[in-house]
């Protein structure tokens, strides 16, 4: 599930994933941190706490196929 939310909101907070999923804060917290080490998502801010985090491989995508659709 949490994958899915990822897939509609790439750019995201644990707090964000966890309401969106139901699953308790942590087992999310934990989650992303053997998300972080499959380097699926990447943390964009350096803060203690409400850190944003990247879908990066899908983002990529994304960018790339923006990019060659021509679009400025």
């Amino acid at each position: 599930m949490a994958l899915h939310f990822l897939f509609m909101q790439p750019v995201t907070t644990i707090v964000e994933v966890s309401q969106a999923t139901g699953k308790a804060y942590n087992t999310i917290r934990n989650l992303f941190k053997a998300f972080q080490e499959l380097g699926l998502v990447v943390e964009q801010t350096l803060y203690r706490r409400n850190k944003v985090y990247r879908f990066q491989p899908y983002l990529t995508l994304l960018e790339k196929e923006y990019s060659a659709s021509g679009a400025s």
